[in-house]
């Protein structure tokens, strides 16, 4: 009977051993899973979960903002072109000193500014509203093409 109850003993030994190494081991993986200092599990989940509250109202201002910057740029004025070219044919003078220049947002929406040079002393500047790629006023040769260019580095974008 000795025999049996030492092989008993050192069964259970055995497994009481094994189950020592198993809590260890388990010891060690709830304490990876813990976070922020907690002391247990519902502790850490509870950190988490404020975490979670957190980086979702933080998100919720990110698109909040983001919406208002997107509104903010559609309005900014997005492209700026520039032609320069000579007004008058037969005087060589003045050659590409006059200009248009397109300044529009995405839709098309902005201003056209041209200045045409006579002399030194004596220089015209206009400007045109333009709305949807179009103006309400004449628009000159060099202003249609100041707009087109612009349209066309818009969509370049």
């Amino acid at each position: 009977m000795n025999d049996i109850s030492f092989y008993i003993s050192i069964g259970s030994m055995s497994i009481a051993f094994i189950i020592i190494i198993a809590v260890f081991f388990l010891n060690r993986k709830i304490k990876k899973l813990l976070v922020g200092g907690a002391e247990n599990i519902p502790d850490s989940i509870n950190i988490l979960k404020q975490r979670i509250e957190f980086l979702e109202k933080s998100q919720k201002e990110t698109e909040i903002f983001l919406s208002m910057l997107q509104k903010k740029v559609a309005r900014s004025v997005q492209s700026t072109e520039l032609v320069r070219f000579t007004p008058f044919s037969g005087i060589g003078s003045n050659g590409n000193q006059s200009f248009s220049l397109a300044f529009l947002n995405e839709q098309g929406v902005g201003i056209v500014v041209s200045g045409l040079y006579y002399s030194r002393d004596r220089v015209s500047i206009f400007t045109k509203p333009v709305n949807g790629f179009s103006s309400s006023f004449e628009l000159t040769p060099e202003e249609k093409e100041v707009i087109a260019r612009s349209k066309q580095g818009l969509q370049n974008i």
